[in-house]
């Protein structure tokens, strides 16, 4: 497939994704290319941002941007559009200093089903309280690989975004719009105001917020699960710490299963604000292998 190259720098349209001596093959990319954005070799990155609904309806074989681009993808107010199966992120050949990256990279990634691939991304963002690379794209079967760096997905309340699976080692902040199934986490951080069907905690720490549900939880020996949303968390599976002590709002905890060595807070100083609706089930231990903290004078029943 044709390889096309983002340059930009002509005179006058020096950021336009829509005029062809921006790119290497003298043309806009059509359908089909596999799309580039690297270090430019003739010395200065240039931006991304005019004309970016431009390949809202283009299906690129791949969308690729490499850490070694110090531009910017969209601006304060607006993603680049486009359509990818494939999209890659902070990926760097050779050398032995990795590259600052991009301090915005905004994507809308329309309908098309993409799996998202995040390598690497710079250390800070150039928009306040959002991550570097910022994601949107309403695929029901959207992948979200995120191996470092940090990524935003419909942080704004007014964007909406949909993804089928996360797997996540870096940090990661969703907002309330946000639809998904199922998140992995098997390193760093997990921020989250949205509604989770299977969230599987092998290690790291995850903060839900707002008034999101968790049908299922599993919090391994190494992981923190930080609940502070409404939502009625369903079943927990835990041999790590789970947390109630950090939101005083009233909610609903189903099922626990306890494993060794599990800690579970229930003391966020409101007595009486967590239902619990099912007795702590202690799993292949003794209720004395879990360490569980209630108010005062109040008893927690195991089955």
């Amino acid at each position: 497939m044709a390889v096309n190259k983002w340059l930009g720098g002509t005179a006058g349209s020096e950021t336009n994704v829509n005029v062809s001596t921006n790119w290497s093959l003298g043309s806009v990319p059509v359908a089909t290319q596999d799309v580039y954005v690297e270090a430019n070799p003739g010395g200065t990155d240039y931006d991304m941002a005019a004309s970016l609904a431009t390949f809202a309806a283009v299906a690129f074989a791949s969308f690729n941007v490499s850490q070694t681009y110090s531009g910017s993808i969209g601006t304060e107010t607006a993603y680049l559009q486009l359509l990818a199966t494939t999209v890659n992120i902070g990926y760097q050949y050779g050398g032995t200093t990795t590259a600052a990256g991009s301090g915005r990279i905004k994507l809308n990634l329309g309908a098309t089903a993409a799996t998202i691939n995040v390598t690497n991304t710079a250390s800070s963002s150039l928009d306040t309280g959002k991550g570097p690379v910022q994601i949107l794209g309403s695929s029901g079967s959207n992948i979200l690989n995120i191996y470092a760096g940090t990524v935003s997905v419909a942080l704004d309340p007014t964007e909406t975004a949909t993804i089928a699976t996360v797997t996540n080692s870096g940090a990661l902040f969703m907002g309330s719009g946000v639809t998904l199934t199922t998140v992995n986490l098997n390193a760093g951080s997990l921020s989250a105001q949205s509604a989770i069907t299977t969230l599987n905690l092998y290690a790291g720490s995850a903060t839900l917020y707002g008034t999101g549900y968790v049908t299922t939880a599993t919090i391994a020996a190494d992981a923190i699960l930080d609940y502070r949303t409404t939502g009625t968390l369903t079943t927990a599976n835990c041999a790590g710490t789970l947390t109630f002590a950090n939101d005083a709002r009233a909610k609903t905890v189903t099922t626990i299963n306890g494993y060794a060595g599990a800690s579970i807070d229930f003391d966020n100083g409101n007595k009486g604000s967590i239902t619990l609706t099912n007795p702590i089930d202690p799993k292949n231990c003794r209720a004395s292998a879990l360490t569980i903290n209630s108010w005062v004078n109040e008893k927690v029943q195991f089955s």
